[in-house]
């Protein structure tokens, strides 16, 4: 009973229903407790700190990690030990604590090589990924990417090689290399018409829209923005909707048609409002105030 409460909690964080995926990593995590089962009680208490990390709620999530490690030292598994530090490191990411986000990655990645465990070493590339794009070392992150696709494509993760591919066209796109970003990003758009996936292709979407708009090809830019906000509003993902119809309102002015880029406006802000991403709404009332 306490597996299935750990799986429908996993289930429920994915699809962000965080009060009843609490609740369930809760039940499992006490049932682990009265049968005195250290390693899934130290699962159950990471999964509630990666639950909280969702939510911002990192000094919660701290505390749930350090329990997970506490009770995991009385039995030293190696391989929950990295896993909790990929989590913890994933947590320090979020909060742009770069430098010990890195001190933790490492730590992980060395030990699941260690145990030749290829999913922990590839999550730890990937965070390490992260870790470079936020710091800007665009070089690197499209080596680390490359190190993380390759072992993804051993096991087969078809999910994780299109986040990585999207993360390495966006490492081109910022140091101006288009031609490559663009051949990129269209292999993820293959790859995700001949596998189905969690990953959304409205990003790559929108990043070719980009791409093309910065190229001054206006029709071509419209055209991707318009594959991806059907996307986004096929998913229910507004933040998104909102930011591509905020590009397409910006094609309308460069257009010179005033008014349709002002009605696109409006319907962007509708949409950022049901996000609720209050920083989203200040940007597209100052672009449809301009």
């Amino acid at each position: 009973m306490a597996q299935v409460y750990l799986q429908m909690g996993t289930i429920y964080r994915v699809s962000a229903t965080n009060d009843i995926a609490q609740c369930m990593f809760e039940a499992a995590k006490s049932i682990f407790e009265k049968m005195n089962l250290n390693i899934p009680q130290a699962i159950a208490l990471a999964n509630l700190g990666m639950l909280l990390v969702a939510q911002n709620r990192y000094e919660e999530a701290e505390n749930y990690f350090f329990q997970a490690q506490e009770l995991n030292s009385k039995t030293q598994n190696l391989c929950i030990k990295a896993e909790i530090l990929n989590q913890q490191a994933l947590m320090k990411t979020t909060q742009k604590n770069y430098k010990e986000a890195e001190k933790l990655v490492l730590d992980a990645q060395k030990i699941h090589r260690k145990i030749k465990n290829k999913n922990g070493e590839a999550l730890s590339w990937d965070i390490l990924s992260y870790i470079n794009f936020g710091k800007k070392k665009y070089a690197k992150t499209i080596e680390t990417t490359q190190n993380a696709i390759d072992i993804y494509k051993n096991v087969n993760n078809i999910s994780a090689i299109q986040e990585m591919l999207f993360m390495q066209a966006n490492a081109y796109f910022e140091t101006d290399n288009h031609e490559i970003a663009e051949k990129i990003l269209r292999q993820i758009i293959n790859l995700a018409d001949e596998h189905k996936s969690c990953f959304h292709t409205a990003n790559a979407y929108n990043l070719l829209g980009l791409i093309f708009l910065q190229k001054n090809n206006l029709s071509k830019a419209k055209s991707f923005f318009q594959q991806a906000v059907q996307r986004e509003e096929r998913n229910n993902r507004w933040n998104g909707a909102a930011v591509d119809y905020a590009n397409l309102a910006l094609i309308e002015k460069k257009c010179g048609n005033s008014e349709q880029a002002e009605a696109i406006l409006e319907t962007a802000i509708e949409y950022a409002r049901n996000s609720g991403d209050e920083n989203l709404i200040k940007q597209i009332k100052k672009q449809l105030k301009n």
